[in-house]
């Protein structure tokens, strides 16, 4: 509805056709700006009792980051759908998905220039609460993002960007029986997706990708980013450290355009060591594991066991299955 005229249903599916704009951002300047974040969280942790957190700190800026991203609103109303929805909501998941679409359908708008920024119905906070819709924005837009860094990168595999949180739940059990707040803080603290490039009959790459979103300044990025690089560090594949991440946080003012901030670990992480005979076969039965919720950590001859996930070689060829069917039955339970 324009106030009081009703819109044509073509006009409608037209308007969701249409390409907008957002903003990316990723700098060198980025990148000491949240470590000189984190270093300014974990002194204010250290004197609260409860020391520095662990993080990944090998982000630099994104390599061959666009300066912008094109989309249109069926995509951006497709991807807060998925990120909006929890791992616990088990077969109802589809529904919370189109749910969280619906919600922000007529949340975002092309400004003069055709970059988005929120409408007046986004910007009703009466009904968008306020840190539920930067963070469902900053997740929707992260996968998007996500996703075209990677097809750029890889143009002859397809890609898929997979929820961490129902993926992990084939391995691991994510919340303890007493409560979340019983766990140890790594266990809490998880990426929001990976992103798998795969082609049939070759090893897929993966990579972990955290994101946030905030109505507040450009320095409140700074700080979720570095609580994002704690994030990405719960979660390993292969050796400890190794896996590479994206760290994207959505910046959402009232009244100007939006703009993602990136930053990345770079390198090639895959699941499926070279040479190995075959690729996995995912017509296998995949039963649902029960495995120890730790990572372990060489450091100066020292061998650490830490809390955290983490998938060893020998569990490749099971882990691309559960990549490979999270992500088809995530698609279904939308569609």
């Amino acid at each position: 509805m324009h106030k009081d005229e009703s819109k044509a249903v073509s006009e409608v599916l037209h308007e969701l056709s249409n390409t907008s704009h957002v903003q990316i951002r990723s700098s060198a300047e980025l990148g000491a700006h949240v470590s000189e974040a984190a270093r300014n969280e974990d002194e204010k942790r250290t004197d609260n009792g409860q020391g520095p957190l662990r993080r990944r700190t090998d982000y630099r800026a994104a390599r061959n980051a666009p300066r912008s991203l094109t989309l249109n609103p069926w995509q951006i109303i497709h991807a807060i759908g998925l990120g909006a929805a929890s791992a616990r909501q088990g077969a109802g998941r589809g529904l919370a998905e189109h749910w969280g679409s619906l919600r922000y359908i007529q949340a975002l708008e092309g400004n003069q220039g055709n970059y988005l920024q929120l409408s007046s119905e986004g910007r009703d906070l009466l009904r968008f609460y306020k840190a539920t819709q930067s963070g469902e924005i900053g997740t929707g837009f992260a996968s998007l993002l996500a996703e075209k860094l990677v097809r750029s990168r890889y143009p002859d595999h397809s890609v898929s960007v997979i929820p961490a949180d129902v993926a992990l739940k084939a391995g691991w059990t994510l919340r303890s029986a007493s409560g979340a707040g019983a766990r140890p803080e790594p266990l809490q603290r998880r990426p929001h997706f990976f992103v798998e490039a795969w082609q049939p009959g070759q090893p897929s790459k993966v990579l972990l990708v955290s994101s946030k979103g905030t109505h507040s300044s450009v320095q409140q990025v700074h700080k979720q980013l570095s609580t994002a690089s704690a994030h990405v560090e719960s979660v390993h594949i292969g050796p400890y450290g190794t896996v590479p991440y994206l760290l994207i946080g959505t910046e959402i003012p009232k009244k100007e355009s939006l703009a993602l901030h990136i930053l990345e670990a770079p390198g090639t992480t895959t699941l499926r060591p070279s040479g190995a005979p075959s690729e996995a076969d995912l017509d296998l039965t995949l039963d649902q594991e029960n495995r120890v919720a730790d990572v372990v950590r060489q450091a100066e001859q020292k061998r650490m066991i830490l809390p955290g996930f983490q998938v060893l070689p020998e569990s490749f060829a099971w882990f691309s299955i559960v990549l490979a069917r999270t992500e088809a039955a995530t698609l279904t339970a939308f569609t």
